[in-house]
């Protein structure tokens, strides 16, 4: 089993760091698996970086042997010392960028102070952030000692006016709560637990990240904001010695960030309460830990803890609705697979491409016609225009505010703080944010009968969730689902044989009763004595031995259904509405009893198969009245619909 301990030189705590060892690793542990998982560990903490795997785990295994410690604390000491020469040149580049007026606003409302009116054009951080969000900053600029990392707790957006430059200026902006060391003018403004400001200058500046306690009530993060104001005007901890204690008491004489965000929560119930004193072991405990579940093994609270908690969720900056629409979708960012991937794009291209029988289906939101195809084209071309199209004749209407927004040419139209694995969903979410068009990624083995479900069938159809089928999770198909007539289960063709492969030049080669092709034709032919009985609304009957079902791509489903040469079916009124614009096979990928139950309900006639050796003669005795359909065994010992 293996232990570590937090990589403290990643906190708050610059002094701190180097007091405590970085980790510890037990014999039984693979020494190469260790070396993995800390190269991963440093190449994401820090921007400055720069070692390959090989050169990592070569430096490790090529220093001196020293033969008086073991190779647990030589594989210690080597980590602690990548770690320490990183941290210190992370925090020389930190240190030479000047803090943000935003930091610290002061600490009490009489007196906030605002140096420019904040921004908000670039994310959508008013619609998106909401009080009790915590905001994790990665690239954080202090004053002694440097700040590697930050937290902070959304207090809430406020309309205020305030002096700038010695006018007076009303506003919006998002106030936050926070714990800093940062005194912009040291004389008149001290840092400690203060108010701060966040918009989108200091959200790109710090490389922030939106957090959300997703079981907190609304109650519960009233309360964690109420435990913030308490601790207002209280100095920083510089040197938080009580750290092995976890103190979360109000009563605390002074905070570092993420210890007060922690105790905020710790402290808050779900009716709105503040519990400083219930053990977190304590089965009345009712506050929220933060702290990562043992991520690393170590007394104190860092910004880091936090943000890699099980207990937030990470809020996308860009879209109030954000959605996972590529979930389960496999990407390449190579601009070809590589591994037999879904979705193909590259940063430096404008073209995004399903493969594996996944399609896009952009949907009209003014007129609701559904569009398919497996190529997007989404960008900007040589002009800086907006491109979003499946080709020249199926073009993406942008909405308003997508033109005023991104009228900019050098706007990019995905930021690059895009990470590669989020290109598919943010153009994806882009997309139905700021075009006329709902987009959505289906898998479909027949996207041509799918599309044409969804467009001349919706009321029967719908894009939803469903098992993938070969792989074991759930995908986003088009599922028609039969209107609620067939759900009767008629049974017009029992005891009869079908077949459902009907060629011209192959039309029944098992000489079936029924033959009709399943995936194409509307064309149902009768042998063996079977016919298409139809009764007409006067009460006669006429027969067949073929039906046609005319949905097609020139006529409507509910034009134009005949049986025989020269007879046309009679369509009722609610066929007219529901089919009008229908123009698709009906009977494609159905059964003969489906179609026939759809002609049952949709015309004014009645359809039936019947069995008739003589059906002139037997017509005649239908119509002058001295014979009735009714089942029994033909000649050739079946039990079906015979005219007796």
């Amino acid at each position: 089993m293996k232990s570590k301990i937090k990589l403290f030189l990643t906190t708050c705590l610059l002094a701190v760091a180097f007091a405590f060892p970085v980790t510890t690793v037990h014999a039984d542990t693979d020494t190469q698996q260790i070396l993995e998982e800390y190269y991963e560990e440093f190449e994401n903490e820090y921007a400055s970086f720069d070692q390959t795997f090989e050169e990592f785990t070569s430096n490790y295994y090529n220093q001196p042997l020293n033969s008086t410690i073991s190779e647990e604390d030589q594989l210690r000491d080597y980590l602690n010392t990548v770690n320490e020469y990183y941290i210190r040149k992370e925090a020389e580049q930190l240190s030479k960028d000047p803090p943000l007026w935003s930091f610290n606003i002061g600490n009490a409302l009489e007196n906030i102070t605002f140096e420019k009116v904040p921004t908000y054009h670039k994310y959508d951080l008013m619609n998106i952030v909401q009080p009790g969000d915590i905001i994790f900053e990665r690239k954080r600029a202090g004053i002694t000692p440097v700040f590697l990392h930050h937290v902070m707790i959304v207090e809430g957006i406020y309309e205020e006016t305030h002096l700038i430059n010695g006018k007076p200026e009303t506003f919006n902006y998002i106030r936050t709560i926070e714990a800093t060391d940062y005194s912009p003018i040291l004389e008149t403004k001290a840092g400690g637990v203060v108010y701060g400001v966040l918009d989108d200058e200091r959200f790109d500046y710090t490389d922030s990240t939106i957090l959300r306690v997703p079981e907190a009530t609304t109650a519960q993060r009233k309360a964690a904001i109420s435990f913030m104001h308490g601790q207002l005007g209280k100095p920083y901890d510089v040197l938080p010695f009580d750290i092995l204690t976890k103190n979360r008491l109000s009563s605390r004489k002074d905070w570092y960030c993420s210890i007060l965000v922690w105790a905020a929560y710790m402290n808050a119930t779900p009716d709105g309460r503040i519990d400083e004193l219930t053990d977190n072991n304590d089965l009345n405990f009712q506050g929220i830990d933060l702290e990562a579940d043992k991520w690393l093994i170590d007394p104190a609270i860092t910004p880091n803890d936090i943000f890699r908690s099980p207990k937030v969720e990470k809020i996308n900056p860009f879209f109030v609705n954000y959605k996972d629409y590529a979930e389960n979708i496999r990407w390449s960012n190579a601009g070809n697979p590589i591994d037999g991937e879904d979705f193909i794009f590259s940063r430096g291209s404008n073209a995004y491409t399903l493969r594996n029988d996944y399609h896009f289906i952009a949907t009209d939101k003014n007129n609701g016609r559904p569009y398919a195809s497996t190529r997007l084209t989404f960008g900007r071309n040589h002009s800086g225009t907006i491109v979003v199209e499946f080709d020249m004749f199926t073009r993406f209407l942008l909405t308003d505010e997508a033109r005023a927004k991104f009228s900019d040419r050098n706007i990019p139209l995905i930021p690059e703080t895009i990470e590669d694995h989020d290109v598919p969903n943010y153009v994806m979410n882009w997309i139905n944010t700021y075009t006329q068009c709902s987009l959505e990624i289906v898998y479909s083995k027949d996207i041509s009968t799918d599309n044409n479900h969804l467009r001349y069938n919706p009321s029967f159809t719908k894009i939803t969730k469903k098992k993938h089928p070969v792989n074991p999770y759930q995908i986003n198909q088009v599922v028609h689902t039969p209107p609620a007539f067939t759900q009767q289960r008629f049974d017009y063709t029992e005891n009869l044989s079908i077949y459902d492969k009907y060629e011209m030049t192959r039309p029944n080669p098992f000489n079936a009763d029924v033959s009709y092709n399943r995936t194409s034709l509307s064309w149902y032919y009768f042998y063996n004595n079977y016919h298409a009985l139809i009764k007409l609304e006067n009460g006669t009957y006429r027969s067949a031995s073929y039906l046609r079902i005319h949905g097609s791509f020139t006529n409507a489903a509910s034009a134009r259904n005949g049986y025989g040469f020269n007879h046309d079916f009679t369509m009722t009124d609610e066929a007219k509405a529901i089919y009008g614009n229908y123009f698709y096979h009906i009977g494609v990928n159905q059964s003969v009893d489906y179609v026939i139950d759809w002609l049952n309900q949709y015309t004014k006639e009645k359809t039936l198969i019947v069995y008739s050796n003589n059906i002139d003669n037997d017509l005649k005795k239908l119509n002058n009245g001295t014979a009735t359909v009714r089942k029994a065994v033909n000649d050739q010992g079946k039990f079906v619909y015979c005219i007796l």
